[in-house]
């Protein structure tokens, strides 16, 4: 996801950020970027995030976010066009109007990590702590403390992409090489992804999303689950799914060694508030939904030392553990409700997460049971693109994530039925 800009800022912070001894400070580990209760919400404030912002002389002090922005995107070689984006979103299923604009920088951060459910991440965890968006943003842009935090509202392409979500390497690729370039690809992420407000919004959502259900496939000649993965050509077995979310955002050692420089330079600076034991070991309750093609679905969240995670018969999590982790299989077509059980060592059930998996048939990308010229019509729409906007256009997940000729072959072949 880097961009020649967000590049050298990462260069350019590695060199001039000075090392200094932070209060509990934490050192870049490859497997365990950051301790899983580090996830957890942590209280601080939007007018502590802003006066972060201010000492660090960042023009996003104080910036209330515009209902539009001019959003750059590459048609070719070093050449660039440009599209009006709104900073609101109308989701599709009924519910009200997101609205992101007319807040500052810092309200949006604090307001998105701890909204529960968006609608535009309907597989939302809760909440997260704050400090994680603010240092990601850091990473990408170099806006709060990096080379550009002083004139950043002046740079067109850090405004419309600040977080760095949604412009992939074929895009990238595109404006370095002319290579992989289709502009109407490039002009619809744009509009899916650009501005600050959406890239707030998106960067959060994401993060959330992927520490809550890890899907990345593994590499097989590594190992079999999510935790195993190849980065820069080195097999890892990651420790827990937040560090798999960095990853998923960021693909090096490097990029995420200056997270955990930046995070430690914000949570040393903004100090915040203890958080009562009590809350940094309660349960995962927040229900969980998620609309699927495939059987299986991998889960993780926090729980309390005192009590042991079940579904069903299975164990997910011992006590004295601080996490759970489970992966319900063999998911049948429909909707099926199964439930993590929080208990006391003696059996008495403390509370329980319930979890909601609607398996849809294999093809029917609207979901209305069955396969035809609408479905037909919703992979024509997403043709060639990758993560497209409308999940179930790929009609296979959970092989690839483009949607290409081999969702046509399946659709042909579930035709009708």
């Amino acid at each position: 996801m880097k961009t020649p800009l967000r590049l050298l800022c990462s260069v350019f912070l590695s060199l001039v950020l000075p090392i200094t001894a932070v209060a509990q400070a934490f050192v870049f580990s490859k497997t365990s970027i950051l301790p899983e209760t580090e996830f957890m919400d942590n209280g601080v404030t939007a007018d502590q995030i802003n006066a972060y912002f201010k000492a660090q002389g960042s023009q996003l002090a104080d910036y209330v976010i515009l209902p539009e922005y001019e959003v750059l995107y590459p048609v070719g070689k070093a050449q660039w066009e440009t599209i009006v984006v709104k900073q609101e979103w109308l989701p599709t299923n009924g519910a009200p109007l997101e609205v992101y604009h007319d807040k500052t920088v810092a309200q949006l951060i604090v307001e998105w990590s701890r909204t529960s459910q968006p609608t535009r991440n309907p597989a939302n965890p809760g909440s997260m702590n704050p400090l994680i968006a603010v240092a990601t943003l850091d990473k990408e842009s170099g806006a709060i403390t990096g080379t550009y935090k002083g004139d950043i509202l002046s740079r067109t392409i850090t405004m419309g992409w600040l977080a760095g979500y949604g412009y992939n390497d074929r895009m990238n690729d595109c404006v370095k090489n002319g290579n992989n370039c289709d502009p109407e690809y490039n002009r619809q992420r744009a509009i899916w992804y650009g501005g600050i407000g959406q890239q707030i919004v998106e960067m959060i959502a994401g993060l959330k999303r992927w520490t809550a259900n890890p899907t990345l496939l593994p590499d097989m000649s590594c190992g079999s689950t999510w935790k195993n993965q190849v980065i820069q050509g080195e097999c890892l077995t990651l420790e827990n799914s937040l560090s798999y979310a960095f990853y998923r955002y960021t693909p090096t050692f490097s990029g995420n060694q200056l997270f955990i420089t930046l995070y430690n330079r914000a949570k040393s600076a903004i100090n915040p508030p203890p958080v009562p034991p009590e809350d940094l070991t309660k349960n995962d309750t927040t229900p969980y939904t998620l609309t699927t093609y495939g059987t299986k679905v991998a889960l993780t969240g926090f729980k309390s030392q005192g009590v042991r995670a079940s579904e069903g018969s299975r164990n997910a999590g011992d006590i004295g553990k601080l996490s759970w982790e489970i992966t319900i299989d063999n998911i049948p077509e429909g909707k099926n409700t199964y439930a993590i059980q929080f208990k006391k060592s003696d059996g008495t059930l403390v509370n329980e997460k319930l979890i909601q998996v609607t398996r849809r048939k294999q093809a029917d990308a609207n979901g209305d049971g069955r396969v035809d010229i609408s479905d037909l019509s919703i992979v024509a729409s997403s043709w060639q693109q990758t993560d497209p906007e409308n999940q179930f256009a790929n009609l296979n997940p959970e092989a690839d994530n483009v949607v290409d000729i081999l969702d046509l072959s399946l659709l042909a072949e579930k035709w009708g039925k």
